[in-house]
C-alpha cells in the first residue's frame, strides 16, 4: 500500500480498509465520503502555508493526522478502482490544503459544508464512510452520534457498507470521536471488524 511506512498507529485499519474496499469494488464504483478532509501542511500544527508541502517527500507530511484523502484516493487509483470521493468540511481553509496536496487527482469532490447538513441531503448511497470530523472532545462525540443517527435513520450506508472512523481508542474511548456513535453503529447491525486507534465497522 503506497505510504504504508508512515501510517504508525494507523496502519492495520488502513490496509484493512483498502483490503475491504478492492473485495467489495473491485469491479463496480464506489462512494467515499471523508468527513473532514486533510488539513494541515505540516504535523502537530495547523499550518495553510503551502510552501511547507513537497510531493516527493511523503516523510514530512502531517501523518500525525492520516491525511486520508491523499493516502486513499491514491492507492485506489493505483488499483484501477473507479470512484468518487466526497471530502466534506467547513473549513475553506482546509479544502484549500486538501486541494493542493491531491492537485493531481480529478475524483475528489470537495464540499464545503458541515456534515450533518451534507448528510441530511445526500442523493445516494455511501459504500465507504470516513468519519474524522472534529477534534477529539466531548462535543466531537456527540455530533458523531447526531450523524451516525442520520445515517442510521436514512439508511444512507449501501448493502456493504464501510464506516472508518479515526481517534477512537478502542475500547477505552480516550480522547476519543467514537464514544458514542460505534455503540449505536453496533446497536443498528453493523459489526466491528477492528478495534484499535480507528475502528472499522461493516454493515450487516
Amino acid at each position: 500500500m503506497l505510504y504504508q511506512d508512515f501510517f504508525i498507529h494507523r496502519t492495520n485499519t488502513f490496509k484493512k480498509s483498502l483490503e475491504l474496499i478492492l473485495e467489495n469494488y473491485k469491479n463496480k464504483p464506489i462512494n467515499i465520503v471523508e468527513l473532514g478532509t486533510t488539513r494541515s501542511f505540516l504535523s502537530g500544527v495547523l499550518c495553510y502555508d503551502s510552501s511547507y508541502f513537497n510531493l516527493y517527500e511523503p516523510h514530512n507530511w502531517d501523518w500525525g493526522a492520516g491525511i486520508f484523502t491523499k493516502v486513499f484516493s491514491d492507492n485506489l487509483s493505483k488499483n484501477r478502482i473507479e470512484y468518487k470521493l466526497y471530502s466534506v468540511d467547513p473549513s475553506v481553509d482546509a479544502i484549500n490544503v486538501s486541494k493542493h496536496i491531491c492537485s493531481d487527482n480529478n475524483n475528489i469532490i470537495y464540499i464545503n459544508d458541515y456534515s450533518t447538513n451534507f448528510l441530511q441531503n445526500i442523493d445516494f448511497k455511501i459504500d465507504f464512510l470516513y468519519m474524522d470530523h472534529m477534534e477529539s472532545s466531548e462535543e466531537a462525540c456527540i455530533q458523531h452520534l447526531t450523524d451516525a443517527k442520520i445515517i442510521i435513520e436514512n439508511d444512507l450506508l449501501s448493502e456493504n457498507g464501510i464506516i472508518l472512523i479515526d481517534d477512537v481508542n478502542y475500547p477505552d474511548y480516550i480522547n476519543s470521536k467514537g464514544k458514542y456513535s460505534i455503540p449505536y453503529f453496533l446497536e443498528n447491525n453493523f459489526q466491528l471488524v477492528i478495534g484499535e486507534y480507528q475502528v472499522i465497522l461493516v454493515k450487516s
